[in-house]
């Protein structure tokens, strides 16, 4: 070990203190203390029993938080591993000196012009991103763009289509509980369904939680939509972990679309996984 400290910096008082700390470290990483790791859950256990997802026992959100899905069947969500969703708004198609405290994403159901916005939101980035390729969904025109000093910086610069989706109600900058309006045609409930899912996955209303229950019900001209999520907040060195389950509620119209959230509740907060000091004493 004393090849570690052969460089004249270690024979001054510092270097000596220095030297001094180092070995403590060695000493502590290499001792019992750090053989231990998180105590909780075995590493693949069998699910507790679940009667109602709307009202998982302690011991399955515990389960859940560490060896569930992070979704649900038929819950809407896309694999987009080769670069991140950026939808097109207000702040990033103008200037640097012309932007106002207004974060209102855009929609279009023109093509050219989802186009010229994407272009001008590369053009008025911190660097530019090329356009290789386009495609669009029902949902979205979409425009892949990459940064050509650096290949794997890819961007995919998006606008809702205004046939199905419309937010020029919300600003983001805001967070208010109207998120925008439903256009798509018939509005049934697995239409609400689907867009309330789709903007919990594309706009993070719970980011990094796991999403145990979705579900729509009508009554009063209404469609009512709730996702139960699950997130943990991990401990540190000396404490627990912590897992909350949560309830998100939406609203959607069923004559105009018009979308709400109105309530983000926590309903419980559980201790998970202990996590054992890493230094004795």
């Amino acid at each position: 070990m004393d090849a570690l400290f052969s460089t004249a910096a270690h024979h001054t008082p510092r270097g000596r203190a220095t030297r001094v700390l180092l070995v403590f470290l060695i000493m502590v990483c290499t001792g019992p203390a750090c053989d231990r790791g998180p105590v909780g859950p075995d590493p693949d256990p069998d699910p507790p029993p679940l009667d109602d997802p709307t009202k998982p026992s302690d011991e399955y959100l515990i389960w859940f938080a560490y060896h569930g899905d992070r979704f649900p069947d038929g819950f809407y969500h896309e694999e987009v591993g080769e670069g991140a969703p950026y939808y097109l708004n207000t702040v990033s198609v103008a200037p640097t000196g012309a932007r106002e405290p207004v974060w209102i994403e855009l929609c279009t159901d023109d093509l050219e012009q989802a186009k010229e916005w994407s272009e001008l939101s590369s053009r008025y980035s911190a660097y530019y991103r090329d356009l290789v390729s386009q495609r669009e969904t029902e949902k979205y025109f979409e425009f892949k763009r990459v940064y050509s000093v650096r290949p794997t910086d890819i961007l995919l610069s998006r606008a809702h289509k205004c046939s199905y989706y419309d937010a020029s109600s919300r600003d983001l900058f805001l967070d208010p509980p109207t998120l925008g309006t439903l256009n798509k045609r018939p509005l049934v409930p697995s239409v609400a369904r689907e867009l309330i899912e789709y903007l919990w996955f594309f706009q993070r209303e719970g980011p990094g939680e796991k999403v145990l229950h979705s579900a729509t019900t009508e009554a009063a001209g209404l469609y009512r939509h709730a996702i139960y999520s699950v997130r943990i907040v991990y401990g540190d060195w000396g404490m627990y972990d912590q897992i909350s389950l949560r309830r998100f509620t939406y609203t959607v119209h069923a004559t105009t679309g018009e979308v709400l959230r109105t309530a983000r509740e926590t309903l419980r907060t559980v201790q998970g996984r202990y996590h054992p000091n890493a230094f004795p004493g």
